[in-house]
């Protein structure tokens, strides 16, 4: 997959698994300003149980440039540097039923990125949802699933603005 799986001509080698796959290893780069939308989709078709079973670690701001979906089987692990970025509005994370999450996730939702959890998931919570603003934390908390999910206030903000959380949505 030259990732975990280096090709060089006829001979194939195995990266040292530390726990973890890195996005790196698949051609993400951090900190770009342009999607690194196929470069990413490579490491998550790797992680999945069906292939290597490991984490995605996220440890730096990674772009995406679409509506990117975290398949059940794939997990992603995240440092306090990671975090997924957009320039474009309204991006949409989706973590599908059977994906795992986990990790130092502080504001890893960062500006344009919506994230969605299907039902199952460890409650979301505001301290994962990145944004200018308290209104846009909260905001991004308050559209986080469609499904019964529990989400947690767990971080202080500031409010400006009247706020709809999602029906279905449990605070706490």
């Amino acid at each position: 997959d030259d990732g975990a799986i280096l090709v060089a001509g006829a001979t194939r080698y195995r990266r040292i698994l530390a726990g973890a796959l890195s996005p790196r290893w698949y051609g993400v780069v951090y900190g770009a300003t342009v999607g690194q939308d196929a470069t990413f989709a490579k490491a998550l078709d790797a992680s999945g149980t069906a292939k290597r079973g490991l984490p995605i670690l996220v440890d730096g701001s990674i772009y995406l440039g679409v509506d990117t979906t975290i398949p059940a089987g794939a997990s992603m692990c995240f440092t306090p540097a990671g975090r997924f970025v957009s320039g474009v509005t309204g991006i949409v994370l989706t973590f599908q039923a059977g994906s795992r999450i986990g990790g130092d996730i502080f504001q890893g939702f960062g500006g344009g990125v919506q994230p969605k959890f299907a039902p199952g998931h460890p409650e979301p919570r505001l301290s994962w949802m990145g944004g200018s603003t308290g209104d846009d934390r909260l905001n991004r908390l308050a559209k986080c699933s469609d499904s019964k999910v529990a989400v947690i206030l767990d971080d202080s903000v500031w409010v400006s603005t009247n706020i709809t959380f999602n029906a279905g949505l449990e605070l706490d």
